[in-house]
């Protein structure tokens, strides 16, 4: 649920006052899903703050704010989760093999 709201949050602050067509199709849509006071469906946006403890209201008048009068965008760093298992790199056994018998000779 975090992830949607970030992609609707990077969306507004990178493309907010473009030109370019789709771009400006994406800050529709995400100002749509913003403003939709519906919570049938557990993927919008009041459902989101609720389950994040976020005050809706107000963190849409914020967003709506940085949509309608784009600033000088600075990035901000969003946190990932991993979920499941990470990957590891390690060495084959073959090698794991070798390096063993090679103690035992040495």
């Amino acid at each position: 649920m975090l992830a949607v709201l970030q992609e609707a949050v990077a969306t507004l602050l990178k493309h907010a006052g473009t030109a370019r067509t789709g771009p400006r199709r994406l800050v529709r849509e995400a100002e749509q899903w913003i403003n939709a006071r519906n919570s049938d469906w557990p993927f919008s946006f009041e459902n989101i703050c609720e389950v994040l403890n976020l005050d809706a209201a107000a963190l849409r008048e914020g967003l709506l704010r940085v949509s309608a009068k784009p600033a000088r965008v600075v990035a901000l760093p969003m946190s990932r989760r991993v979920v499941g298992e990470r990957h590891r790199v390690s060495v084959p056994r073959s090698h794991h093999r070798a390096t063993a018998a090679d103690a035992e000779a040495g």
